[in-house]
C-alpha cells in the first residue's frame, strides 16, 4: 500500500455509480467492542477516577512521611 495506495476520489466513485453500504459512524459501531471502561456511566467513571486521584495523593503523603521520618532518624543516629 505504502508504494501503490488504494486510494480513490469518492467524487470519481459516485460518478461511476457507487453508494456507501453503511457510514463511518456504523462502520465504527460494527467494528468496535467497548471497553469495560466505555460500558459504565460517566457519574460512575468520575467516581472512580477521583478515587483513583484520591488513592495516589495518600500513597504519595505517605511516601512523604516515611521519607522524613528517615530522614530524622539519620540525623539522631549520626
Amino acid at each position: 500500500y505504502a508504494r501503490h495506495p488504494w486510494v480513490v476520489a469518492n467524487d470519481r466513485l459516485v460518478a461511476l455509480g457507487w453508494s456507501a453500504a453503511s457510514s463511518n459512524e456504523e462502520a465504527y459501531v460494527v467494528g468496535h467492542e467497548a471497553s469495560p471502561l466505555e460500558s459504565i456511566s460517566p457519574r460512575r467513571r468520575q467516581e472512580l477516577a477521583l478515587g483513583v486521584t484520591a488513592g495516589a495523593g495518600a500513597a504519595a503523603a505517605a511516601g512523604a512521611v516515611a521519607l522524613v521520618r528517615r530522614a530524622r532518624r539519620r540525623r539522631r543516629s549520626a
